[in-house]
């Protein structure tokens, strides 16, 4: 993660009180520990339910991002020879 001083408006956006950290915890059924269960079949993906996506997108229906901004975070992050993270300014 790289520290950005670019500020998006969310001042329109209605977040509904349903959203609280509950809402953003992983939902762990059943976890085992253990050198079996680690080496165990396959882990499945993990599916994500249709009102999460719902609530989502109505969140995100609530602010529009210009060109430059949406582009710069869709854009793939990464660092070259001699880059200085700590020197960057976003």
């Amino acid at each position: 993660m790289i520290a950005t001083s670019t500020k998006v408006d969310i001042s329109g956006v209605k977040v509904p009180a349903t959203v609280d950290d509950k809402f953003f915890k992983a939902d762990r059924k059943s976890v085992k520990k253990g050198e079996e269960a680690f080496f165990a079949a396959k882990k499945e993906a993990a599916v994500v339910p249709e009102a999460k996506k719902a609530l989502q997108t109505q969140v995100d229906a609530g602010f529009k991002l210009d060109a430059t901004v949406s582009a710069y975070l869709k854009d793939k992050f990464s660092l070259s020879k001699g880059d200085k993270p700590h020197e960057m300014k976003f």
